[in-house]
């Protein structure tokens, strides 16, 4: 915050105060130094920051951080936030206080989760496809509530087999086949992975959750079948990501399409970016990731 003496006379005893939000806590070690919040930093509690005297043209500014509550309350998706300027009245009454006074109203909204996805063609029914993706929490440093859906390929049926596994402090629905809509559905709470790489794998993660389904290709032909799965998430915080899609949000998608061949089971196309990896490198990846029994494994912006 900055602040100016902006009066035809200097002023003494200037002194800022603040009240640290509710669902807040005031973070003395990313605030300016000298800032003193009484009881004890929390809500409610009351700061001030010691100017000193201010001649006439003089200005600063001074730092004033909190930390947002975690977990925060589900509805809660703004800080209110209000400082005040004063003198001790030494040189006279202030001749415009209108200006002693601003409030900054800061919006918080989830950043979205991360999803990556790996196909296999059945090793006995080559017509058959094995989905696997995952999704994860990396850019929140809370739970994040998201809408996972994945419609059917192109020339593809649902041939059944899902299932979901959460990891860690997740948690999510068993996926249902909404056949209206021609897709695979859930919902599901991703615990955090704050900053972990987008390009993760389950083994690195602690909080993901893994979904599996399978589909059958139908048709004859060369066939491409190209599977991409979609999540709406709960950006406005209110603890349900549905709202935010009938808002208008834009689902975020998996890493980029899937792309396989139905008549060359190895040419297989994916943007899962593992630079280290040669081609057969990533399969075999891919099938290890398969095989797996068990698998190990919310930053506001202002």
């Amino acid at each position: 915050m900055s602040y100016a003496n902006i009066g035809d006379q200097g002023a003494t005893g200037v002194v800022l105060n603040e009240t640290v939000p509710a669902n807040t806590v005031y973070n003395a070690a990313a605030s300016s130094v000298a800032w003193v919040c009484l009881p004890d930093n929390s809500a409610g509690s009351a700061c001030q920051y010691m100017v000193g005297s201010l001649a006439v043209g003089d200005s600063g500014s001074v730092s004033f951080a909190i930390d947002v509550d975690d977990p925060l309350a589900i509805g809660i998706n703004l800080v209110v936030n209000n400082v005040t300027i004063s003198d001790d009245g030494t040189n006279g009454d202030d001749t415009d206080p209108t200006n002693n006074t601003d409030t900054d109203d800061t919006s918080l909204q989830l950043e979205p989760p991360v999803g990556l996805k790996l196909g296999e063609f059945d090793s006995v029914d080559p017509r058959i496809i094995h989905w696997t993706f995952w999704w994860f929490n990396p850019n929140n440093d809370r739970d994040l509530p998201i809408f996972v859906f994945d419609e059917m390929p192109e020339n593809n049926s649902f041939a059944g087999n899902a299932s979901c596994i959460a990891d860690g402090t997740s948690s999510c629905t068993v996926p249902i086949f909404n056949a209206a809509l021609n897709r695979i559905e859930l919902t599901a709470i991703l615990g955090e992975d704050q900053g972990a790489p987008f390009n993760s794998i389950p083994a690195d993660l602690n909080n993901e959750i893994i979904i599996q389904f399978d589909t059958r290709v139908v048709g004859g032909g060369a066939i491409i079948v190209e599977n991409q799965a979609m999540a709406n998430w709960d950006e406005n915080n209110d603890g349900d990501p549905i709202d935010d899609a009938t808002s208008g949000q834009s689902p975020i998608p998996t890493d980029d399409p899937l792309t396989m061949d139905i008549n060359d089971p190895t040419r297989l196309s994916t943007a899962l970016p593992i630079p280290a990896l040669s081609f057969w490198a990533l399969i075999v990846l891919m099938l290890a990731l398969l095989s797996m029994y068990k698998v190990v494994g919310r930053k506001y912006k202002f």
